[in-house]
């Protein structure tokens, strides 16, 4: 029996595709992609950018996902250029998700929704406005202060600039210069913001994390302050969108 999600995605004018970064997601990948199935609907196009040195590719290819190994230059930034370029040779929207089950899959039809229907270029989810269980109280104060920095900087009302999970309309994606530096996702919201696209912020809930933490706070911060700082410096550059 189809679910109403199935039903809504079957019933879209625009292609949808699901993107994540894999490093050694062995124990969780399974169960992520059975999620976004479950919820998103079964024929959904899933694409991992993979790094892992364990099983991670071979159990996803198994289940039907493509997966494109990464090499050097690695990196966040880089790894999510590739499966940007990947998928919006062949799908309408890109919906990112951490393969970790903290994401919650099935808010998938929503911001499908709000860009098909509703005009947005991005929907951004906000794991501050919502339900953060997974997200330990100094993570969440740390995003806080994230974004009280941007709000003040760019003039730009958003709660959780890290977000994991974002959907985005791919001409929208196609038309930006991209450079990747390694808090690439502070750097996408902030660049669509510049560029005058439709961004639209959801309160969503984040769950624990199956899997190793791969984050590492000292590196990450600073890493984040010289991508807010690099925005900030140099005017976001639009190309001619294919």
């Amino acid at each position: 029996m189809r679910t109403c999600n199935e039903l809504l995605l079957r019933s879209s004018l625009m292609k949808p595709c699901v993107l994540m970064l894999t490093m050694n997601e062995e124990a969780a990948i399974a169960r992520q992609v059975e999620e976004i199935r479950k919820q998103a609907g079964s024929e959904i196009q899933i694409i991992i950018v993979d790094s892992s040195n364990d099983r991670t590719p071979e159990l996803a290819e198994k289940l039907g996902v493509k997966v494109i190994r990464q090499f050097p230059p690695r990196g966040y930034g880089q790894a999510m250029l590739v499966g940007q370029r990947e998928a919006a040779t062949n799908a309408d929207i890109i919906i990112t998700l951490d393969c970790d089950m903290t994401y919650p899959a099935q808010r998938i039809p929503e911001f499908i929704k709000l860009i098909e229907q509703d005009g947005y270029d991005c929907v951004s989810g906000s794991r501050i406005s919502g339900s953060n269980e997974g997200m330990p109280l100094l993570n969440r104060l740390g995003n806080q202060a994230f974004a009280l920095v941007v709000r003040l900087m760019f003039g730009f009302e958003i709660t959780d600039l890290t977000t994991g999970m974002r959907a985005y309309r791919s001409s929208a994606v196609r038309s930006i210069e991209w450079v990747p530096l390694r808090f690439f996702p502070a750097e996408q919201g902030l660049r669509m913001h510049q560029a005058g696209y439709r961004v639209i912020e959801v309160p969503i809930e984040y769950g624990l994390r199956l899997g190793d933490v791969k984050m590492r706070k000292v590196r990450d911060t600073l890493a984040l302050f010289k991508a807010i700082f690099h925005c900030w410096r140099i005017p976001v550059r639009r190309i001619a969108a294919t």
